[in-house]
């Protein structure tokens, strides 16, 4: 998949019980845009580290926030968790933007194959 550009921070946290992993450019900024990603997988396989390149080429080309979202997977944890999960994250990002130096005026969502649908259905 790639490594993570040059001139992008990582920092790994946790958001109400579920892991995400921001990737941030690192040079200094206003607010930036926030984008959430959600990972492919088939809604039963994937990591945060299946988005660090895409993750941070998206925020060093488009200078914004990129928030990468853990969900639960199934079989373990079956429908609806994954989509609680992400939908709670677009929420809190909604509500609370601004701790990452983000603006949640400028907020958006973006996913591959699982995680593409996961962004729609969250939206």
């Amino acid at each position: 998949m790639g490594s993570r550009p040059r001139g992008v921070a990582v920092a790994d946290r946790t958001i109400e019980g579920i892991r995400v992993r921001v990737h941030a450019p690192t040079i200094p900024g206003t607010a930036r845009p926030l984008i959430i990603y959600f990972h492919g997988g088939g809604f039963v396989i994937g990591d945060l580290r299946g988005g660090d390149w895409m993750c941070g080429t998206v925020a060093k080309g488009s200078d914004a926030i990129v928030l990468s979202v853990e969900y639960r997977l199934a079989p373990k944890h079956p429908f609806p968790a994954g989509v609680e999960d992400c939908y709670a994250m677009l929420v809190w990002a909604a509500d609370d933007a601004a701790e990452l130096c983000a603006d949640a005026d400028r907020l958006g969502v973006m996913g591959e194959s699982a995680g593409g649908n996961l962004a729609a259905v969250s939206r």
